[in-house]
C-alpha cells in the first residue's frame, strides 16, 4: 500500500511539473507575441469626407504583416480633411499617399486587438519613406475605432502558395471576391479594401457610391493593375474615388 502511495505521489508531482512547464511556455509565448510587433508603423491617412481614417502600410513580413484600418482623430483634423478632400477633387485621383503619418514607436498588436489610445505622430505630405516632407506634429493622435484587420501571413501555407503559382502561371485574372466593404460616415458611400494576395499583388482602398456588391464589381485583368484598370473595376458605381493604391511593396 505504501509503495502504491509513493508511486501515486510521484505521478502527481510529474503532472504538476508538466503543467508548470506548460504555463511557463505559454507565458513566454504570450510575452513574445506582445513584444515582437514593436516598432515604427507608418500609415496612410484617408478621409471619407467627414472623418479621418488611418490605414497601416503593410508588408508581407513580420512585424508589418497586417492590413489594419482605424478611425482616427487628430488635433489637426480640420486642416487634414480639407487637404485630403482638395487632393481628391483633382481631375482624377490616382491613389497616391497624399498624407502619410508616422506615429512614435508602438506595439502593432494594440491595433490588432482593437485598442483605443493616443500617441505622438508626425504627418508628411507624400510618402514618408519616398521623399515626403514633414508637415504637422500631433501630440494627441488618437486611434478611436478599428474597422478592419486581417493578417496577410495567415494564408501563407503550401496549398495557397501552390494555387497562387498556378494562377500566376496561367495569368488568371483576379476576381472581385477579394474586395471587402468597410463602413464610412455615409452609408451610401462605403469604403472598399482589397485583400492583399500572394506576390505579385497590391494594396488599395476605394470609396464608391451606389456600387454593385463587391463580388459583382468588374474583374481585374492583372494581378498588379494600373490606376486605369483599377478605376475600370469600379466604373459601374455612380461615383468612385481611389483613396490609396500601392503596388511596389507587393511586386514580384
Amino acid at each position: 500500500m505504501m509503495r502504491l502511495l509513493i508511486v501515486s505521489l510521484l505521478m502527481l508531482q510529474l503532472c504538476l511539473d508538466a503543467v508548470a512547464q506548460s504555463d511557463e511556455k505559454t507565458e513566454r509565448a504570450a510575452s513574445h507575441v506582445h513584444h515582437h510587433r514593436m516598432g515604427m508603423h507608418g500609415m496612410v491617412l484617408l478621409t471619407d469626407g467627414t472623418n479621418l481614417y488611418a490605414s497601416h502600410l503593410p508588408l508581407y513580413s513580420v512585424p508589418h504583416d497586417y492590413q489594419i484600418v482605424y478611425k482616427v482623430v487628430s488635433t489637426h483634423e480640420t486642416a487634414l480633411i480639407a487637404f485630403l478632400k482638395a487632393q481628391r477633387s483633382h481631375t482624377s485621383s490616382d491613389g497616391r499617399p497624399h498624407v502619410t503619418v508616422l506615429p512614435d514607436s508602438f506595439d502593432l498588436n494594440r491595433l490588432v486587438n482593437g485598442d483605443t489610445f493616443s500617441i505622438s505622430a508626425t504627418f508628411f505630405k507624400g510618402h514618408f519613406e519616398r521623399g515626403g516632407l514633414p508637415w504637422l506634429e500631433d501630440a494627441d493622435f488618437r486611434f478611436v475605432k478599428q474597422i478592419y484587420t486581417r493578417q496577410i501571413s495567415s494564408f501563407l501555407n503550401d496549398e495557397d502558395k501552390a494555387e497562387n503559382e498556378k494562377e500566376r502561371t496561367q495569368k488568371t485574372p483576379l476576381t472581385t471576391s477579394t474586395w471587402v466593404t468597410l463602413p464610412s460616415t455615409d452609408e451610401s458611400r462605403p469604403l472598399y479594401i482589397y485583400q492583399i494576395q500572394h506576390r505579385p499583388s497590391f494594396d488599395a482602398i476605394v470609396q464608391g457610391e451606389q456600387c454593385p456588391k463587391p463580388e459583382l464589381l468588374g474583374t481585374l485583368a492583372s494581378r498588379t493593375p494600373s490606376v486605369r484598370q483599377l478605376r475600370t473595376a469600379f466604373e459601374r458605381c455612380l461615383e468612385s474615388h481611389i483613396l490609396y493604391f500601392e503596388t511596389a511593396d507587393f511586386a514580384q
